[in-house]
């Protein structure tokens, strides 16, 4: 509703024009982000994008190739660290979409297929992680240092997302 609105927008628009901002950004996803990027009046977005929540990475960015996209939730929680579905926890729903697809590693470690996948996704300009400790930020850095994911495997991610996740809404 307040994108709706225009004035926020506006707003920004003279922060920009005085030289207080360098550039406007929207974070969110869904319908909410498409309004955003297709409004023009954001030169970057944060939206989700990761193995188990491409929406955005199908719907929005490749109408949109001008803007700057931080990925968020690349790792989308690592459901893979959970045997059992993980009631209440945050990444539930992302446990619940990776039985769904039924993705194979390849033989990578899981970390490292999400992280690549994201990293390197058509129209990613960069992708966050959280973490608090030194040595998951080292293995982050290092894994996407390998560069994209081979192609045999982006198209088995890409069969798997077709075969049952280009229903699933986005991030919810």
């Amino acid at each position: 509703e307040v994108l709706e609105r225009g004035d926020l927008q506006a707003t920004l628009d003279e922060a920009v024009a005085a030289g207080m901002v360098r550039i406007t950004a929207y974070s969110g996803d869904n319908a909410a982000l498409a309004y955003a990027a297709d409004s023009g009046r954001f030169a970057s977005v944060e939206t989700s994008v990761n193995l188990t929540d491409q929406w955005s990475a199908h719907h929005v960015l490749p109408q949109h190739p001008e803007l700057g996209v931080i990925a968020k939730r690349p790792l989308a929680n690592g459901p893979w660290r959970f045997a059992e579905r993980p009631v209440g926890h945050y990444g539930e729903l992302y446990w619940e979409r990776l039985q769904t697809l039924a993705l194979d590693p390849a033989g990578l470690a899981w970390d490292e297929l999400a992280l690549r996948f994201t990293a390197y996704a058509p129209g990613v300009t960069t992708a966050i992680t959280g973490t608090s400790q030194l040595k998951n930020l080292q293995r982050n850095a290092e894994l996407v240092a390998k560069g994209p994911l081979p192609a045999e495997v982006l198209a088995a991610v890409e069969t798997a997302w077709q075969r049952e996740g280009q229903h699933w809404p986005g991030e919810v």
